[in-house]
């Protein structure tokens, strides 16, 4: 029940991660760090034993990968440090299948991100501005920091050379949650 509870509780922090992304491009400190904290408790209440120092060396080496690649600019830090606690759950079971999930939604993101960049602004107001306005109103003081005030999001110029990889690294993480509940 309460392993239950903590994948659900995942799960939600994965969708409010994306819908972040999509509308700001950052992904909040309370937000990576919440993942890396519900590992914890998933750790404590898990009726199966779990391997939880090699999980933590995993998420190691992958906030390691992520480093160099933030300095190189090919990923944001908030993307980082939430793959590096996605590894967590991850574990050296489940790397694999969420790296793979990942990258492959990440593809998809692409293709769709320039697919829709040929389109004219004005026919995806219908899919855009209900999204956007739906986070405004719900996550503003979630995630509001001093350099993206909660009451304005990015413009297509701004936005023109980056993707909301939080989405990508979400869908890796749902992947991690159903076959966490196989086991």
């Amino acid at each position: 029940m309460l392993t239950t509870l903590s994948l659900s509780a995942l799960a939600g922090l994965l969708v409010a991660g994306s819908l972040t992304d999509i509308e700001y491009r950052r992904l909040p400190n309370w937000l990576t760090s919440a993942v890396a904290v519900l590992y914890g408790i998933f750790v404590i209440v898990s009726p199966t034993p779990i391997d939880w120092l090699s999980a933590c060396i995993v998420a190691g080496l992958v906030f390691g990968a992520g480093f160099i690649a933030f300095s190189f600019h090919a990923l944001g830090g908030g993307d980082v440090k939430l793959m590096s606690g996605l590894a967590l759950w991850a574990g050296p079971d489940h790397i694999a299948l969420f790296l793979l999930v990942t990258s492959l939604a990440g593809g998809g993101l692409a293709i769709f991100t320039l697919i829709t960049r040929q389109i004219p602004k004005p026919q995806l107001d219908w899919f855009h501005a209900p999204i956007c306005g739906f986070i405004r109103n719900k996550f503003c003081d979630l995630t509001a920091t001093a350099s993206s005030p909660p009451s304005s999001h990015l413009t297509q110029s701004e936005t023109a050379g980056s993707l909301p990889y939080g989405v990508a690294i979400a869908a890796g993480g749902f992947a991690i949650i159903y076959a966490l509940q196989q086991l």
